[in-house]
C-alpha cells in the first residue's frame, strides 16, 4: 500500500504550496511510523538486555556465593595445616600437645563470653593461635586505621603468617626473635 501511494505521488507533480505541504505531511507521518517502529524495537532490545544482565547478576552472585564458601574453608585447608608446620620447623615444637580446626573456648571468668580461633595448636612450650584473614581490618585485629598491620601486630608480638611463593611463612619471625633475644 505505500509503495502504491509513494509511487502516485511521485508521478503527480508539485505545483502549489498545498501540494507542499501534502507532501511535507506525508513524510512527516511516514517518519514518526517509521520512529515509532524503531523505538518499540529499541525497547524490546533494552528489555531483553535488562532481563540478562539481571540473570547474569543472579549467576555472578550464585558464584561468588561459592567462592565465599571455599574461602571461608582457608583456615581448614590451608592456614592451619601451616601453623602445625611452622610450630615444628620454626619454633621447634616436637611434640604437638592438641591441635583443633575452628575451635571456641568459653571464658572461665565469665561463661556468657567465649573465644573462636580457626585452629589452635598447644605444645608444651607453645601455644598457637590462629585467626585468619584475608583482608585485615582494623576491627579484626583492633589497631588503629592509620598503622600498617603487619608492623603493628609484630610490636604488638603477634607473629604474621602470610602465603608465600609455595606454602605459608611467617613475615616477622626473624624481627620478633630478634626482639626476644
Amino acid at each position: 500500500m505505500e509503495v502504491q501511494e509513494e509511487v502516485s505521488r511521485l508521478i503527480r507533480k508539485v505545483t502549489s504550496p498545498e501540494d507542499i505541504l501534502s507532501d511535507f505531511i506525508y513524510h512527516t507521518k511516514r517518519d514518526s511510523r517509521l520512529l515509532k517502529d524503531e523505538m518499540r524495537m529499541f525497547k524490546d532490545e533494552m528489555s531483553e538486555l535488562k532481563e540478562e544482565m539481571h540473570k547474569d547478576r543472579q549467576e555472578q552472585n550464585k558464584k561468588w556465593g561459592k567462592l565465599n564458601n571455599r574461602l571461608g574453608t582457608f583456615a581448614e585447608e590451608v592456614a592451619a595445616p601451616n601453623m602445625l608446620r611452622v610450630s615444628l620447623e620454626q619454633f621447634g615444637s616436637s611434640y604437638i600437645i592438641d591441635y583443633g580446626v575452628v575451635r571456641r573456648r568459653v571464658n572461665p571468668n565469665d561463661s556468657v563470653q567465649y573465644f573462636e580461633f580457626d585452629a589452635i595448636t598447644l605444645t608444651y612450650k607453645y601455644i598457637f593461635l590462629l585467626e585468619s584473614k584475608f583482608t585485615p581490618r582494623d576491627e579484626y585485629i583492633k589497631i588503629s586505621e592509620n598503622h600498617v598491620h603487619v608492623r603493628v601486630l609484630t610490636q604488638l608480638g603477634v607473629y604474621v603468617m602470610a602465603m608465600g611463593e609455595s606454602t605459608m611463612e611467617l613475615l616477622d619471625f626473624e624481627t620478633l626473635q630478634n626482639v626476644k633475644k
